[in-house]
C-alpha cells in the first residue's frame, strides 16, 4: 500500500512539475529579479476560477509570469493565495517585464478552453486593507490585488486542440 500511495504521489507531482499549461512565459528558466504579486481573489463572473485555470501576469504582449491554480482562491483563506512571480526582462531581450510599466492580466478557462482579458484589478495595502493606486513592473517588488471580470470580454475559444 506504502508503494501505491508513493507511486501515485510521484505521478502527481511528475505531471505538475512538467504542465506547460495555456500560457507561456517569455523567459527561460527561473527569470530574474522578480515581482511578486500575490492575488488574494479571482472570479469571473463572481465566480472563483478553479484548478487547472491560469492567471497571467502580462507587460503588454509579453508574458512575465503565470499560475496554474491546483485549487480555487479564497480571500478568506491566505493559505490559497497564489504568488506570480514576473521576471524582468534581459537587456536588449523581450523576455520580461520593463521596470515601470503597467502590469495587466489573462485567465485561462481549462474547462471552456478560452482565454479571457480586460480583468479588472483592484490593488491593496497588506497592512491596513485600504486600496491603493496600480503599482507598475519593479524589481523585487511586490503587489497584493483582487482579480475580477464581470462579462468576460476579448476571449479566445481554443476549439478542441491542445491548451496552446
Amino acid at each position: 500500500m506504502k508503494r501505491l500511495t508513493y507511486l501515485i504521489a510521484v505521478i502527481l507531482f511528475a505531471t505538475n512539475s512538467f504542465a506547460q499549461g495555456h500560457f507561456v512565459v517569455a523567459f527561460p528558466g527561473n527569470g530574474q529579479d522578480h515581482m511578486n504579486i500575490f492575488v488574494l481573489t479571482a472570479t469571473i463572473g463572481g465566480v472563483p476560477l478553479k484548478a487547472g485555470d491560469e492567471i497571467a501576469a502580462f507587460d503588454d504582449t509579453i508574458c512575465c509570469g503565470k499560475v496554474i491554480l491546483v485549487q480555487p482562491i479564497n480571500i478568506n483563506n491566505n493559505k490559497t493565495y497564489i504568488d506570480i512571480k514576473a521576471s524582468r526582462k534581459d537587456y536588449g531581450q523581450s523576455d520580461g517585464f520593463s521596470i515601470g510599466n503597467t502590469i495587466s492580466y489573462k485567465f485561462w478557462d481549462s474547462e471552456k478552453k478560452i482565454e479571457i482579458s480586460g480583468i479588472t484589478a483592484e490593488y491593496y495595502d497588506p497592512p491596513t486593507g485600504l486600496p491603493t493606486l496600480a503599482p507598475t513592473y519593479s524589481s523585487s517588488g511586490s503587489a497584493f490585488v483582487k482579480l475580477t471580470v464581470g462579462n468576460p470580454i476579448n476571449n479566445d475559444q481554443v476549439s478542441n486542440g491542445p491548451d496552446k
